[in-house]
């Protein structure tokens, strides 16, 4: 990998990171996480927007696909990647990916917090 391509990722991806915490002081705290609701909704839009408007996958275009909308939210990259699923036509493997990143990310969220609160205990 070429050091000017990681040169943009660490760049846009410190960017993303700030983006990311700085909307939290625009939006209003709430019970419901609307922050990342937006965040997430931002970003899926700015993938997609990025990848159809750059055509070629330069340094630069890297950097700001994988940094900046890597660290802003990964929830961009799993829009995207489900969206070509379906649009190669691959409504089951689609169907798969979703329950499997829903589900399985759920689950394994409540085993990292079980598994934080366990470890907290010892």
């Amino acid at each position: 990998m070429a050091v000017k391509t990681l040169f943009f990722i660490g760049t846009f991806g410190s960017l993303g990171a700030i983006c990311r915490y700085g909307v939290s002081f625009i939006l209003p705290a709430s019970q419901f996480p609307l922050t990342t609701l937006i965040i997430n909704l931002i970003g899926a839009f700015g993938l997609g927007l990025a990848l159809s408007f750059f055509q070629s996958p330069s340094p630069f275009v890297i950097g700001i696909t994988v940094g900046f909308f890597g660290s802003f939210t990964t929830f961009s990259t799993f829009s995207i990647d489900t969206l070509r699923l379906l649009q190669n036509g691959l409504n089951g493997p689609a169907i798969f990916y979703i329950g499997a990143s829903v589900i399985g990310g759920l689950l394994l969220g409540l085993l990292g917090l079980k598994t934080g609160a366990f470890l907290n205990h010892l």
